[in-house]
């Protein structure tokens, strides 16, 4: 169903791209000579080719006065492909047909194509159609306008074509009549005329409403750059359809030659890098390689061409340019083989599709260099459309695959949190049951041993044991309840108490606080934490001092904690001591493997603590 889709899609295209435009045999002109009968334009247009005369650099007031003999050449073609003697890219011409109408016709008209430069059209020696003023030189010849009507009704006898054309301005490669004149009879050119101009707008507005259908995608998925840039490459290539198509000729008549070669330059250049850039997204790891960006980046030097080279200069690039496009597609498709060889999703169809683009650019290249199709005419316009529809699929199958997945992981997240709840809960659980049984009966314990066991050495040192143990159970609970960070532990912590210390306005608190609980584990930053409040309490409840320092910090030898203070000299914690504070301090920072300093120096107490990390 998709493929009878696709080829519905394609057929008005594909239709007018034919050769069923053009009547299966018809007369050719010879010497500048031609001869018509009625039945030859019964077809959709006569096209009046063959060998016409043609006068280099003399102008239709020369002809008048003067007898020159003409050079006859084929028409359709190009000025560099005559004789050696007239190969010139810059100049002013002069074409002439003598039509001879065998029969009695009535409504013969005739369309006059765009062509390249300035050019103006005579019927009989009167002019009937003019873009501008074609002249000898380059101050001489200027545009005016584009006129809106190319079909004209000619006379029903005999009559003489001249075409007067000069390209100082627009693109000099293409100099001469490139596109035939065609004559029929009847309205059977307008009809023709005007399926050309809706399969025109049909193209533009089809690949343009790509172009914002993706921009809108991805202004609600800006995650993904891909929607991006592919809405950027269907602006460009709509904008390419519509500066190389003739409706153009009609909305913006009066744009000189030279913005109009500007603008299809510029189209034909941004396809590189927007390309590029679009399978860059796709595939991130196949196009990170510099033999594949680095020479997408030389088409800079094409853009700043284009924006500062005068007139002159940009013809000259972009005869240069011709040469590149396919030098640019083997590091594109280079990168999508690569994606192709690691078995990436989707990496075959890309391919081809750009295989089908890269074909259908050269066979524009290869014309405009050569004049000659290597497939059929308007082979680049299909690419581009047939390029556009898949990728736009392939777009939306991704983005689809990546809504999947998005479903799946907020299931599985789901799941996380249910279990993640689940099990908060039963550590609580669990915590409390030790906290009202466990810790409970501990200290019932610890109670009776402290009332009979004032002076037996014994029970002494069980009662030391077990306030370790009540103590080991408190971190446990204490632990399993905490959900936050280890920077809550220690660095949090040590700010709000010495900020809470220095707000009363007694003590004068000064800290410098570094965040380096992250070296240490859960339970060792619960130690640490133990330890500075036991310390500061003991500061505060015993050393009378006036100012304290507080320094929390990482050297060469590990994690150090020191706390100074103009107070009263520290106990150490390594003599024979009843103070349980002190005892817990040893406790904890035995379990730490650290080294506990007090010492006095120069009138005041210090206290350090450095864990080996």
């Amino acid at each position: 169903m998709k493929k009878i889709s696709l080829l519905l899609f394609f057929f008005p295209y594909l239709y007018q791209c034919s050769d069923l435009t053009k009547p299966k045999s018809f007369p050719v002109s010879s010497s500048g000579k031609i001869s018509i009968h009625k039945e030859d334009l019964l077809a959709r247009g006569l096209p009046l080719a063959g060998d016409w005369e043609f006068y280099w650099n003399h102008s239709l007031q020369d002809l008048k006065k003067e007898n020159s003999n003409p050079v006859f050449v084929p028409v359709p073609g190009i000025w560099r492909e005559y004789p050696v003697s007239l190969y010139l890219l810059k100049g002013y011409g002069v074409y002439r047909l003598n039509v001879r109408v065998e029969d009695e016709i009535s409504g013969i008209k005739l369309k006059i194509p765009r062509l390249p430069g300035i050019y103006e059209v005579y019927l009989n020696d009167t002019k009937v159609f003019s873009n501008g003023h074609p002249g000898k030189n380059s101050s001489d010849s200027y545009l005016i306008a584009h006129p809106f009507q190319t079909i004209l009704s000619v006379p029903e006898k005999d009559f003489s074509l001249t075409v007067a054309v000069s390209n100082f301005h627009g693109n000099i490669l293409k100099a001469g009549i490139r596109k035939p004149f065609l004559l029929s009879q009847g309205e059977l050119l307008e009809k023709e005329e005007k399926k050309t101009e809706w399969l025109e707008i049909f193209l533009i507005t089809v690949i343009f409403s790509f172009g914002l259908y993706h921009f809108v995608f991805y202004l609600s998925y800006r995650k993904d750059l891909t929607p991006f840039y592919f809405s950027l490459f269907c602006v460009i290539v709509s904008s390419y359809s519509f500066i190389t198509s003739e409706i153009q000729y009609r909305m913006i008549p009066h744009l000189t030659l030279d913005l109009r070669i500007r603008a299809e330059f510029f189209c034909e250049v941004a396809f590189v890098p927007i390309v590029y850039l679009l399978f860059s997204k796709m595939f991130p790891n196949q196009y990170r390689s510099k033999w594949i960006s680095y020479p997408i980046m030389t088409t800079i030097v094409f853009f700043s061409g284009i924006i500062f080279f005068s007139e002159a200069g940009v013809l000259e690039l972009y005869q240069y340019y011709l040469y590149f496009p396919p030098l640019y597609a083997i590091p594109i498709l280079g990168g999508i083989v690569q994606a192709i060889k690691e078995k990436q999703p989707k990496a075959i169809t890309i391919f081809l599709t750009g295989l089908i683009l890269a074909i259908t650019m050269l066979n524009d290249v290869i014309y405009g260099l050569y004049e000659v199709y290597i497939l059929f005419p308007y082979s680049f316009p299909i690419g581009l459309v047939g390029f556009v529809a898949l990728n736009s699929y392939i777009i939306s199958y991704r983005f689809t695959d990546d809504l999947e997945r998005t479903k799946e992981f907020a299931q599985l997240q789901l799941r996380y949190n249910e279990q993640l709840k689940f099990q908060t809960e039963e550590r609580s659980r669990i915590a409390s049951d030790i906290h009202d049984s466990i810790g409970s009966e501990l200290t019932a314990i610890l109670f009776e041993l402290e009332a009979n066991g004032k002076k037996d050495q014994t029970l002494l040192k069980l009662k030391k044991e077990m306030s370790q143990l009540i103590s080991n159970v408190r971190d446990i609970v204490f632990l399993m309840h905490h959900q936050g960070s280890k920077n809550e532990l220690v660095e949090e912590v040590i700010i709000r108490y010495c900020k809470r210390i220095h707000e009363t306005g007694r003590i004068q608190v000064h800290s410098m606080i570094g965040d380096f609980s992250g070296a240490l584990k859960i339970d060792e930053c619960l130690h640490v934490q133990k330890i500075f409040l036991e310390v500061m309490s003991n500061i505060l409840r015993h050393g009378e001092a006036e100012s304290i320092h507080v320094f929390w910090r990482k050297e060469v030898q590990g994690l150090i904690l020191k706390i100074s203070n103009d107070g009263k000299k520290f106990e150490n914690p390594y003599l024979e001591t009843k103070g349980i504070g002190l005892e817990n301090i040893k406790m904890r920072a035995f379990k730490l493997e650290s080294n506990v300093r007090f010492y006095y120096e120069k009138s005041k107490s210090h206290f350090e603590l450095l864990i080996p990390r």
